[in-house]
């Protein structure tokens, strides 16, 4: 297999260690209220929803630096309708995580997971990982062929990943012996 894969599943298993999801918390009304005047505030076309650049901005406003990949995922974990954009009750689930970062792992590789199957069928494509994996930089589709060998075990490199082959893959346990 060529030395590149790793690299790349290496990359994708950093973004997991990351904290791309966090367990709920209840919130105050207060701090509803908090929220409810972000949303108006950082939603600047006042359409109802906010977009990915309007997200950074509001983390960035609370000292948050986060990448494209990880406003992706933030995104992802929430947004129940799969429209790529925050309602006012996705985007007060998302703040409220803000509150309580202890996540395990599962949780993580989970959100990330929900991150890369862009279309919910359970299962991430080639097209799927490749669409994620060139934010980070230029991806041939052999490479592409490659993490996924390495993911699912299939050399013949044609399979979707499923949820399980993703999680086995991605889990402390099980990358530090692979990767």
């Amino acid at each position: 297999m060529p030395k590149q894969s790793g690299q790349y599943t290496r990359k994708l298993s950093c973004l997991l260690d990351r904290n791309l999801a966090f367990q709920p918390v209840i919130l105050t009304v207060d701090q509803i209220r908090e929220y409810e005047l972000a949303f108006s505030r950082y939603d600047r076309n006042n359409d109802g929803t906010i977009s990915l650049q309007e997200l950074n901005q509001v983390l960035r406003s609370i000292g948050l630096k986060p990448s494209d990949a990880e406003l992706y995922a933030m995104i992802s974990a929430v947004d129940k309708d799969k429209d790529g954009v925050l309602s006012k009750s996705e985007f007060i689930k998302l703040m409220s995580r803000q509150h309580n970062p202890v996540v395990t792992q599962l949780d993580q590789v989970e959100a990330v997971f929900r991150s890369f199957d862009s279309d919910g069928n359970g299962y991430i494509s080639q097209k799927e990982l490749s669409s994620v994996l060139c934010q980070f930089e230029d991806i041939s589709e052999e490479q592409v062929r490659d993490i996924a060998r390495e993911i699912t075990g299939d050399q013949a490199g044609g399979s979707n990943i499923d949820r399980g082959q993703f999680m086995k893959a991605f889990t402390k346990e099980t990358a530090k012996e692979n990767f």
